[in-house]
Order: C-alpha cells, then sequence, then structure tokens
C-alpha cells in the first residue's frame, strides 16, 4: 500500500434541470398573482424576475406574452383540484355536512376566479408597456367566464355522484339536488359582494330542507 493516501474530493451534485412541464408551471404559478396585481399590462420581465429565471427563459415556454397569460388564466380556471376535492369527501358523511363541505370547496374556488378576475378587470385601463397591445384576446375556448360556465357540467356530476349515496333521503333526484346545490354556492359567492351574506349554516339548513322535506337533524 502506498504511503500516501488520495483524498477523496467531495462529490459535487448538479441540481437537475426542471423538465418543460415543471418550467412551464413554475413560470404559470409566477404570472397569476402579477396578472392580479397589474392586469394584462405586467411585463414578462417583472414575471422572469417573480420566477427566479432569465427573461428569455419564457419565451423558450411560451411563443409569446398572450399565450403565456392564456395559460396563466386557464390555470385559475382549471376546476380539476375542486372536483376532485368533492369527490374525495366520505359518500357517508351526513347529507347536511356533505352540503357544508361542498359549499365550503366550491365557494373557495368561485371567489378565488372571481376575485382574480375583478382584479384583472379593474386594472385593464392601464396603458400597456411597449410591444403588447394590452387587449385580451379570448383563447379558442372561448372568455374566461364562458369557459369556466362550461366546466360547471363537470363539477355538477362530481357533487351528483356524492348525493347519489343520500338518494333515499332526497324527494328530487341526485342531479336536480347537484343542480340546486351547486346554484346555491356560485349564487352565494355573487351576492357576498352586493348584500349582506347569509351565514353558512342558515344556507346549508334551507338547502337540506329543500332537498328532503325535512330539518336537519
Amino acid at each position: 500500500m502506498s504511503e500516501y493516501s488520495l483524498t477523496r474530493l467531495p462529490c459535487v451534485v448538479r441540481a437537475q434541470p426542471l423538465s418543460s412541464e415543471l418550467r412551464r408551471q413554475e413560470i404559470i404559478d409566477a404570472t397569476v398573482p402579477l396578472l392580479e396585481e397589474e392586469g394584462f399590462t405586467v411585463s414578462t420581465k417583472r414575471i422572469a424576475e417573480a420566477a427566479g429565471i432569465a427573461e428569455g427563459t419564457i419565451f423558450r415556454v411560451f411563443p409569446t406574452k398572450e399565450d403565456l397569460i392564456h395559460a396563466a388564466i386557464s390555470s385559475v380556471m382549471d376546476v380539476r383540484d375542486l372536483v376532485g376535492d368533492i369527490q374525495n369527501i366520505n359518500p357517508a358523511t351526513p347529507l347536511p355536512d356533505k352540503i357544508a363541505q361542498i359549499f365550503h370547496i366550491v365557494e373557495q374556488s368561485a371567489s378565488r376566479i372571481h376575485t382574480f378576475m375583478a382584479a384583472m378587470a379593474g386594472r385593464s385601463h392601464r396603458k400597456p408597456p411597449h410591444g403588447f397591445s394590452g387587449k385580451f384576446t379570448p383563447p379558442k375556448q372561448g372568455h374566461p367566464h364562458q369557459r369556466f360556465s362550461a366546466q360547471t357540467g363537470v363539477i355538477r356530476t362530481a357533487i351528483e355522484q356524492t348525493l347519489t349515496y343520500n338518494t333515499h333521503e332526497l324527494t328530487v333526484s341526485p342531479d336536480t339536488a347537484a343542480a340546486h346545490v351547486l346554484t346555491v354556492a356560485l349564487a352565494s359567492v355573487m351576492t357576498d359582494t352586493v348584500i349582506d351574506p347569509v351565514d353558512s349554516q342558515t344556507t346549508v339548513t334551507l338547502v337540506v330542507r329543500a332537498l328532503t322535506g325535512k330539518e336537519p337533524e
């Protein structure tokens, strides 16, 4: 054995580059709050700073700024998490508690979307930066509100599925009950901005009474 021992150099682990999908989501996540703060006039430089990347990286993922804006809005409008949360409700949950959970899930998501769109609309009058028209061209799927409306069918189906367990308690079909619950949940988000809101427990009581013909236990 040699009298000299070799000193092992520390192994340097290089960070793996993000996949294109993760990079895309990282940029979108940085864009959404900036759109809410500044509207469509937010610069790609600001977005890059928020994402911790070079501005040019944005355009290696998104061909144009408008493509990025459409992707960010689509992300906000995505109801997959909402639907998943409804589907994860325990079917055996007592009906009043189940409806309360559905209300909370739908209201949280709808309120976030409503706040986001209202914030951007309120900032649309600002002068756009050089190189961007500032005019929002709806994506192929339609205007953001239309896109959300189109997805309400998916939400309604998820609610119907979780209410099917309670068919024996309902005076209407699970489909009709789901439509009623979703309508009330969405309406509560809109009316909270113009009238004094009704407390959630009262709302649940009224809905359960309407759907079952009985007072909640």
